[in-house]
């Protein structure tokens, strides 16, 4: 899957999913202008005429058009409703095998909802597959943000770190999904000696003798139940110096089966 940020919306064609996430009058995601000139928004006005609506709708024409109320998502707020939004977008991009999903934020309110959507859709296309057959695999629809011209650098940076973030969380959620027995302190050990040296973090690990030292009992305790013995990473971001300046640990104890923090 690529997810990329345009300044204008790509030709509709039938293979492709756009979709409109409405939190108006709160926010204005998209210009109408644009939505009208898709195939599909003769029909979605004509329902949209009927009264308001409360749930999503898909307008069908040429090219299928997805209209995703604030309603819709009335349990949530603000960016989290654009998170949620998106990802449901996705999952209809999946469901009718769509090579492209379209997501039209070029409204005033789009810059800022741009890395929100890319949150939302990236979270929700994870998927844990490293032990099954390649044939299993879901067709994963292209994604295209459209987001205002002005400013559109900007918006492509927030989008980019964005997708780290999520990157960084889906790469956390592998280890979890990961049985005990691959799982193992020594596993994660292994890995995170490889996210210290690609990301420049200084790691120490306490080996089971210094958790005895320092007094780590429940640790400890825990860890007796595997074979492998428990440890404690720190990852440590070590910035240029400066005097007086306090730097921040990240602790992962592992024990035989897990990790904790």
């Amino acid at each position: 899957m690529q997810l990329k940020v345009a300044s204008s919306a790509p030709a509709a064609r039938p293979d492709q999913l756009t979709a409109l996430i409405d939190l108006r009058p709160a926010e204005n995601l998209f210009k109408e202008s644009t939505a009208r000139e898709h195939p599909a928004w003769t029909d979605l006005e004509r329902h949209r005429a009927q009264g308001e609506l409360k749930s999503e709708y898909l307008a069908i024409g040429e090219s299928p058009l997805l209209y995703l109320p604030a309603a819709a998502a009335r349990y949530w707020t603000g960016h989290e409703q654009v998170r949620i939004l998106a990802a449901r977008a996705w999952e209809a991009a999946v469901a009718r095998g769509a090579a492209q999903l379209v997501v039209l934020l070029d409204g005033p309110g789009g810059s800022q909802a741009a890395p929100m959507a890319a949150e939302g859709i990236l979270l929700q296309a994870y998927r844990f597959t490293r032990y099954k057959a390649q044939a299993e695999a879901a067709r994963r629809p292209d994604v295209t943000l459209v987001a205002p011209g002005a400013g559109i650098n900007e918006t492509r940076a927030r989008v980019d770190r964005s997708v780290k973030l999520v990157e960084a969380c889906n790469r956390a959620r592998d280890l979890v999904n990961e049985p005990g027995s691959v799982a193992t302190p020594a596993e994660i050990e292994a890995r995170a000696r490889k996210v210290a040296k690609s990301a420049g973090l200084k790691l120490v690990v306490l080996q089971k003798s210094q958790l005895e030292k320092e007094g780590y009992n429940g640790l400890l305790t825990v860890g007796r139940g595997s074979e492998v013995p428990p440890r404690m990473i720190v990852l440590r971001y070590v910035p240029p110096r400066e005097v007086g300046e306090r730097r921040p640990n990240i602790h992962l104890g592992l024990l035989g089966k897990g990790i904790t923090f």
